[in-house]
Order: C-alpha cells, then structure tokens, then sequence
C-alpha cells in the first residue's frame, strides 16, 4: 500500500479485489500493517465484510467514503485479466480454491442486490457466477490450466460458444456431449435433435456455435473420429 493515509490507496486497493487483480490472500497481506480482518470474522464472514468492519475502525471516515462510494461503482466486478490472475494463484497454490470461489461468486449475495458493478463480459460472469458455484467441488488445478486459454479469448467468443467450450473441457459433461455429438455425425441425430439437446442442457440453441461447419463437414465425409479438441481448436481458442 503506497499510502495508508490518504483514502484512495484503500478504494484502489479494494476495487483491485472487486476486479480480480488482487486475491484475498494478497489483500489481507497488504492491509496487515494496518488493519486485523481476520478479527473482524473473515473467513467465516465474507472478506468484504471484515474489510469494512475493519476500515472503519481504522478510519471511520474512510469507511463512509467507500460504502458512498462502492454503491454508485460500475468497476466493483471481476475483469478478464482479474479472473486469469485468480485462476493463476490458485494454480500455482499461492490461494485456496475456496478463496477464489468466494471471490468470484461474491456478486451472487444478497439476491445478487450486492453493488452497480458491471462484469467486463457477460461470458466471464457466467463463469463466476454460475458454471463455478455449482461445479466447484469437482474442478481441480488441472482443469483451471485448461480453461485458461478460454477465458483469455472470452471478448472473441459468443457466450453459447464460451460455455459450451467450459464443458467441453469438464470431464464429467465430456463424455455426454461427445456421445451427443457422434451420434449427430454418424447421421443418428438431425439438426433439430442437437438443438434440443442443447436447449435443455444449456438455454440455447446451434445457431452461433463456430464449430457447426465442422460438425456438419464431419457427418458428410463420414469421419467419425471427430474429436472435441479438434472442435474446440477450429473455434479458435
């Protein structure tokens, strides 16, 4: 922290948690010298809590300047590069999975009646406040490595594509998918069986899916060996 007595270092050194450039380990450590959250009831109430709780006893005037502050804040959301450098301490060990499920999924509280904050893409949002609340207990490192590259791209992606790669990706939805998807190349499925597959499984249909052309190429030549890593790599990610 540059200067624990001027008031913007504690908005910008929490609207870097809010945006995902700083992780919850990294913003205990910054404001240790100053400020006990772990008293203030982290981690069994939420970091944000303790950090106010403990704001305002460190400076109460501080502490109304931001709850004014963080009410009206359009940038209290996770950024592309936020959600990447979580992802990336998690994977290096550097934070728990825990710590990076509740920073993503803060917004969820409340309602999701939380702040004005806007996610920098409605792709990383399904990604922090979806996909990883309910699958969290069964994603580990390894597959927080695969998906990196899927949420660096995510501003290049339409969101039915963003998500369908997610699952691609997740071995306990792979096999389904894929055996979905074989089934439609070897001529077993038409196009209206597939997007009723995907209405039910994910909300939406084929239509904007970049790998369609493959798969439909792949059901004409009869090449049923189609992989979904190919398909994923043809999407350009």
């Amino acid at each position: 922290m540059n200067n624990p007595n001027a008031y913007e270092s504690w908005e910008t050194l929490i609207l870097h948690w809010f945006q995902g450039t700083t992780t919850t380990p990294e913003l205990i450590q910054a404001t240790s010298p100053y400020l006990d959250i772990a008293t203030e009831g982290w981690p069994d109430i939420n970091i944000v809590t303790s950090f106010e709780s403990a704001l305002r006893k460190f400076n109460e005037g501080y502490y109304y300047r931001w709850e004014d502050r963080k009410e009206r804040a359009k940038d209290t959301a996770p950024t592309v590069n936020g959600l990447v450098h979580n992802l990336v301490e998690a994977i290096e060990g550097r934070q728990t999975h825990v710590n990076l499920l509740e920073w993503a999924s803060w917004h969820n509280m409340d309602g999701g009646e939380t702040t004005s904050g806007v996610f920098e893409n409605d792709r990383i949002e399904y990604f922090c406040l979806d996909f990883l609340p309910q699958f969290h207990e069964s994603l580990d490192t390894e597959y927080f490595k695969r998906v990196l590259e899927i949420i660096k791209g995510s501003d290049r992606l339409t969101r039915s594509a963003f998500i369908c790669s997610l699952f691609i990706l997740y071995h306990k939805e792979r096999t389904g998918m894929a055996y979905v998807l074989n089934d439609y190349v070897k001529g077993n499925r038409d196009d209206a069986d597939l997007d009723k597959y995907f209405l039910k499984k994910f909300g939406f249909d084929t239509s904007d899916l970049p790998w369609m052309n493959a798969l439909r190429a792949a059901r004409e030549s009869g090449n049923l060996d189609l992989s979904l890593v190919t398909l994923v790599a043809d999407a350009g990610l």
